[in-house]
């Protein structure tokens, strides 16, 4: 009766020590795959953060309508505006129409350096739009500076 308790005993460790074994080796081969690939990721955003650096651009805009989140904008360009600021005096827009729509959470910086949303925009605004050209080709709005007026 001992002998079997004891085989049995001595059994159980052997079951138990190749599955113990087996798990860590797996664990650590996930581990170094994990360590892999994300370096891979690394490098793959590092590429990506290059790209959508190019297709980045800064854009003065006229605000004539504000619905909702969906923005009318004539674009300018900066020489009109500080010739407005240092004037004072209301100046024809002429430009590029566009009309877009504000992604929702984009921040806006008010022209005494608040963060705020989209909401505090109104049609008479002069703003400087960072835009972001998708793959698609089509340009998002990333960020907005109101400009003082």
């Amino acid at each position: 009766m001992k002998r079997k308790i004891v085989s049995i005993l001595l059994a159980g460790l052997l079951v138990t020590g190749i599955f113990g074994c087996g798990e860590r080796a797996s664990t650590e081969d996930s581990v170094q795959t994990t360590d892999e690939s994300s370096q891979t990721s690394d490098d793959n955003t590092e590429s990506a953060d290059a790209s959508e650096q190019l297709s980045q651009e800064y854009i003065y805009a006229y605000i004539t309508a504000l619905e909702g989140n969906e923005v009318t904008y004539v674009e300018v360009e900066e020489s009109v505006i500080e010739a407005m600021q240092e004037e004072k005096e209301e100046t024809e827009m002429s430009g590029e129409t566009v009309t877009t729509y504000i992604p929702v959470g984009t921040i806006v910086h008010t022209a005494d350096g608040a963060e705020t949303t989209f909401s505090r925009l109104a049609a008479g605004d002069i703003v400087k739009i960072l835009v972001e050209t998708d793959d698609g080709g089509e340009a998002v709005i990333v960020e907005i500076w109101m400009v003082e007026q």
